[in-house]
This record gives structure tokens, sequence and C-alpha cells, in this order.
């Protein structure tokens, strides 16, 4: 502090520091905390910055323990590490299994999968069959030949 009465401290420093440390002295920087107490005592402008920020530093410090934050925190992660799963079951949900998560009931929509491929493939394989034939045959057209390949074919399973 300078032997006249004056601070060296500006107020607008002294408005900056209360801002960003709060209106308790021992918050503040050790450097500059004389200077700017001295400044408090002289400007009414610094003066009533300092009781805001220390009437909202008694609100914060009442508003929300650190005990109570930590509390939260494990009751937070102990929710999402028991919503975890596993990448197998991530899959399964994204393929549409109802079950994934506990494992039942998979092989009922892998059946119809395998089931509708290979009816898919059955009915490629007949098409073509079916193409071939009207090739080799120029007088008769794919319809034809496809009817009279479905009539074999329901002749064959009576």
């Amino acid at each position: 502090m300078n032997q006249s009465n004056q601070s060296p401290m500006s107020e607008s420093r002294a408005l900056a520091i209360i801002n960003a440390y709060g209106g308790a002295p021992e918050c503040w920087p050790g450097e500059e905390r004389d200077d700017l107490l001295a400044l408090s005592w002289q400007s009414a402008a610094v003066s009533a910055a300092m009781a805001d920020a220390l009437s909202l530093d008694h609100l914060l410090n009442q508003s929300a323990p650190a005990h109570s934050i930590g509390a939260l925190k494990g009751r937070i992660m102990n929710e999402v590490m028991a919503q975890r799963q596993s990448v197998g079951a991530r899959w399964a949900q994204f393929f549409g299994f109802s079950n994934a998560r506990t494992g039942q009931a998979i092989w009922q929509p892998i059946g119809v999968m395998a089931v509708s491929a290979i009816m898919g493939m059955v009915a490629g394989t007949a098409l073509l069959d079916a193409q071939a034939i009207a090739k080799s045959n120029s007088s008769a057209s794919v319809d034809q030949v496809i009817a009279s390949l479905d009539d074999t074919i329901i002749e064959g399973v009576e």
C-alpha cells in the first residue's frame, strides 16, 4: 500500500478480483489482498460489489454440500454400471432380438431368418432353371415354363 491514502489498485482490477474469487478476503490472491481491502474502505462501488459477492458466496455454500454431490455421482455411476450390456447383447438388440439381454428365445428369430433365406435360394434357383429351359426351348415363353414347373412341383408334393 502507498504512503498516501490512495491505493495503487484500480477499481476495475478490484471488481475483477471480486467477480473471480468472491467476496471473502481469504479467497483473494495474497499479494493483492491488502490493497483490495484498503480500496473497499474508500470506494462505495467496490464495497457494494464485495457485499453482493459475500451474499452470493453464502447462498452457494448453503445450496449443495460436497458430500451430497459425491453421493449423487455414486448413485449415477451405480445406475450406469447396472445398465451396461455386453457387446453381444448390444448387437443382438441391434438386430431386433427381443430378449437380447437375457439370451432367451434367440433361436426363434434366427430360425425365421434361416428359413426365409433357404426359401429365397430355392425360388431363385427355380427361376434360373425356368430361364434356362426357356432359352433352350425357343418356342416356350418363360411364363409357360414357370407354369409347367409349378405343375411339376405340385405333382411331386402330392
